[in-house]
């Protein structure tokens, strides 16, 4: 039980972060089934059960506060296609005309700052004679 509260707090942490952390999978065999679910890029829908009895309040009031940390977990749900090689080529062929257009731009802004720089050297120049 810590083991899983303590990969449901890796995992709440790391959704609002943007940066990829290392959740302890391993250590549970519970959240090894379940590490598609927790954090993964399916949706989860998880069911709770707990006892109206008073002899397990101590389990309900556990299973509630497990519920609560799991809602806490966002996932960012993806559809997972299997491309044909035509449609990965048709992506890789718009990748690379993307990248084209972004580095002639990048390009073009690079001659921008230097037509600027030489134009403020000329402007202290000028103003220093």
């Amino acid at each position: 039980a810590l083991v899983e509260q303590q990969q449901l707090q890796t995992l709440q942490d790391e959704s609002g972060a943007s940066t990829a952390v290392a959740v302890p999978y391993q250590k549970s065999k519970l959240t090894r089934v379940l590490r598609h679910a927790f954090g993964g890029r399916c949706s989860t829908t998880m069911v709770l059960t707990g006892s109206p009895s008073s002899f397990s309040i101590s389990e309900t009031i556990g299973t509630i506060r497990f519920g609560q940390k799991c809602r806490r977990v966002r996932n960012r749900p993806q559809i997972c296609l299997d491309l044909s090689p035509v449609e990965y080529r048709k992506h890789l062929a718009a990748s690379e005309r993307r990248q084209t257009e972004l580095m002639s731009f990048v390009k073009a802004l690079a001659g921008e700052c230097r037509s600027l720089k030489t134009e403020g050297l000329r402007g202290r120049l000028s103003e220093a004679t």
